[in-house]
């Protein structure tokens, strides 16, 4: 990774507060929280709103599904792994799920793009759409 230029991040904060600032406002959001990565290392990060507590747990409902689909893009732009081969391939235990009935081999772009045909992902969740910030604070 290159060397980060410490003064230009510096230069930047402001920046991106004045961005996260302006998100919060135009989402109605009651608080937000970023970072700056580069690489495996957090640069800088900041929040905003009515919870600033970096310790500050949120709802993240699916939103975890973009960040899996850039981890496994990440590792396939390494060349580490491939989205084209089947599943069965990283994970050997999924070898009777990840293949349908025409015979078609799950792949992790069928993963990804939510292409696979498996049933739906969480029914936890959705059963619980409707709680209020308090009620699920309290499952914690």
């Amino acid at each position: 990774m290159a060397e980060i230029d410490l003064e230009a991040l510096s230069a930047t904060q402001p920046l991106i507060e004045e961005i996260a600032v302006q998100v919060a406002r135009e989402f109605t959001v009651d608080s937000l929280q970023w970072g700056l990565v580069a690489g495996d290392q957090l640069l800088t990060s900041g929040a905003t709103g009515s919870v600033t507590d970096l310790s500050t747990r949120y709802r993240v409902a699916s939103m975890t599904k973009s960040f899996t689909a850039a981890a496994v893009l990440s590792l396939r732009d390494e060349g580490i792994l491939s989205i084209d081969i089947p599943v069965k391939e990283y994970a050997p235990e999924l070898t009777t799920i990840c293949r349908t009935i025409s015979g078609t081999r799950i792949t992790l772009r069928h993963l990804l793009s939510m292409t696979s045909g498996l049933a739906t992902d969480d029914p936890w969740a959705d059963r619980h759409l409707d709680t209020t910030a308090d009620e699920m604070n309290a499952l914690y």
